[in-house]
């Protein structure tokens, strides 16, 4: 009448329930004075221990409540910033690139510039190389320094790293009347391809989706040739925020190697409590993984299965298994394998599952979800 039949509060009466961390005896004694409410002492002895036994052993005691509420075991999985990260950073092991210098160890800011004293990159041309903090150049009708010389003009290469703080689509804008090329995180297709020079002044865009906390490597080549004036301007304007030179502190000579950056769309993470959380491994979300999954093959195959890491020895952090394990275990129903030219036999495929080391025998075994986690 008073907490419930089970002890668990009656609104109006007693809303908190009945439960705490007296002991048997005491919660008899108690019983034996104060009880029943309306007539108090009615309960003695043998009777109080009973009904302080009951209590106990049913709802009161800390062991009485966990095994009526005994702990729920749920299947949470990586948000999607987590899921991207994991990707970039697994492929990054496996291609033996993972010691990218993190931001601030170069007290250098800048990017390596190799000046040239015609419009090729020839060896022999080389005039000089200095770091330039920006770039961020108007030189007008005259060469950028005086040992270039000639009517041949002059070209310029820029190498190095380029930080950015968070994860987003980068735009980069190149200001020229003259050819220039940009590459970020891309040491093959350029951001921005303005070889061909007009003469006139031109601003050139590109976006480029990169992660944050991260390094990537950046390369820009320029050149002036029959053109009157020669300049250059490299910006950029960062998520939520507005076209700038892009600052010293962010350029780094060193180079840093490429970073895997999914494009595949994920449907939103739960944001309900006022964070991400992977609450849930929707349909959707299989699906994007295994797009995902797809994305990582069609791209960086190639060199993954080429790379020394991958016929070595597993990456730090991976459980001991092989690369096609690693792969599959990002979207192990894509039945990832090879692609054909490399693609090994059916009966070989099954080796492609995602497996985890046992601490007992330290053999690989199939997790019954490879994507999720029991908490």
């Amino acid at each position: 009448r008073c907490h419930g039949k089970a002890g668990q509060g009656v609104k109006g009466k007693y809303d908190d329930g009945l439960h705490g961390d007296w002991s048997i005896d005491r919660l008899a004694r108690y019983i034996e004075k104060s009880m029943p409410g309306d007539k108090p002492g009615s309960c003695p002895g043998p009777d109080a221990e009973g009904v302080a036994r009951y209590i106990h052993q049913t709802f009161y005691s800390r062991e009485a409540r966990a095994r009526n509420n005994p702990p729920r075991i749920e299947l949470v999985r990586l948000t999607n910033r987590q899921y991207v990260n994991t990707v970039a950073d697994l492929v990054k092991e496996f291609e033996g690139n993972s010691a990218d210098a993190a931001p601030g160890t170069n007290r250098i800011h800048g990017l390596t510039a190799t000046y040239y004293n015609s419009q090729g990159f020839n060896d022999d041309k080389k005039a000089f190389s200095r770091v330039d903090r920006q770039i961020h150049f108007d030189f007008g009708a005259q060469p950028p320094d005086p040992s270039i010389a000639g009517t041949n003009g002059f070209a310029i290469q820029w190498r190095g790293s380029l930080y950015v703080p968070e994860t987003g689509d980068y735009e980069f804008l190149l200001d020229t009347p003259n050819g220039a090329r940009l590459w970020v995180n891309d040491t093959e297709d350029p951001a921005i391809d303005a070889w061909v020079a007009s003469g006139a002044q031109g601003e050139h865009q590109a976006s480029v989706r990169l992660l944050g906390g991260r390094s990537y490597p950046l390369r820009l080549d320029f050149f002036k040739f029959k053109e009157k004036k020669a300049s250059l301007s490299l910006r950029w304007r960062p998520p939520n925020g507005v076209p700038s030179l892009i600052p010293a502190h962010a350029l780094s000579p060193g180079r840093a190697a490429s970073t895997l950056v999914l494009t595949t769309p994920f449907p939103p993470d739960d944001s309900s409590v006022g964070y991400e959380r992977g609450v849930a491994v929707s349909k959707g979300w299989d699906e994007a993984t295994t797009q995902a999954a797809s994305e990582v093959r069609t791209t960086r195959w190639p060199a993954l299965i080429g790379s020394p890491a991958a016929s070595r020895a597993p990456p730090t952090g991976w459980n001991g298994c092989t690369l096609s394990p690693a792969i599959s275990w990002l979207a192990p129903s894509a039945g990832l394998s090879p692609p054909s030219s490399t693609a090994s036999s059916s009966s070989n495929r099954s080796s492609t599952r995602p497996r985890s080391r046992t601490a007992s025998s330290g053999s690989c075994s199939s997790p019954s979800s490879p994507r999720a986690f029991s908490t």
